[in-house]
Parts: structure tokens; C-alpha cells; sequence
């Protein structure tokens, strides 16, 4: 259940979340693991959730490296 996200803007009107593969395209930073066919079949299984993992971590710790700088810390 993401309905916490939905005041954000972060899912569409099903109650999805608007990403592509598993990286948030509406808040940069936000990514999500173990969603049904997130980048296929297994993702919300531990057999891919791994898989998935490995192609969210570059992008989310670039962020956080930068992230301090985008905020005008």
C-alpha cells in the first residue's frame, strides 16, 4: 500500500507508482523495490528483487552524493 505517496503526486490514478524501472519519474531520489513487474517477471520476488536493486543503487546514491548542493545546502 503506497498511499501515502499519493499527496506527493508520486502515483498515478490507479494508486501505481509513476516510475520506470523502479526509479521515480516524478521525484528524483524516490525508488521503489519488489513491485509487481517492475522490470520483470520475478521483481517482487527475492529471486529478483536484487536484480532490481542493483539497477536503482547507482542513480539513488548519485542523488545522495549531490543532494545536499539541489537542496543549497
Amino acid at each position: 500500500n503506497l498511499d501515502y505517496l499519493r499527496e506527493l503526486g508520486a502515483l498515478n490514478e490507479a494508486g501505481l507508482p509513476l516510475h520506470s524501472g523502479g526509479l521515480s519519474v516524478t521525484h528524483p531520489g524516490l525508488v521503489y523495490l519488489g513491485l509487481e513487474f517492475q522490470r520483470s517477471f520475478a521483481s517482487n520476488t527475492l529471486r529478483g528483487v536484487g536484480r532490481d536493486a542493483a539497477f536503482v543503487i547507482e542513480p539513488l546514491a548519485a542523488y545522495a552524493r549531490n543532494a545536499p548542493a539541489t537542496l543549497g545546502l
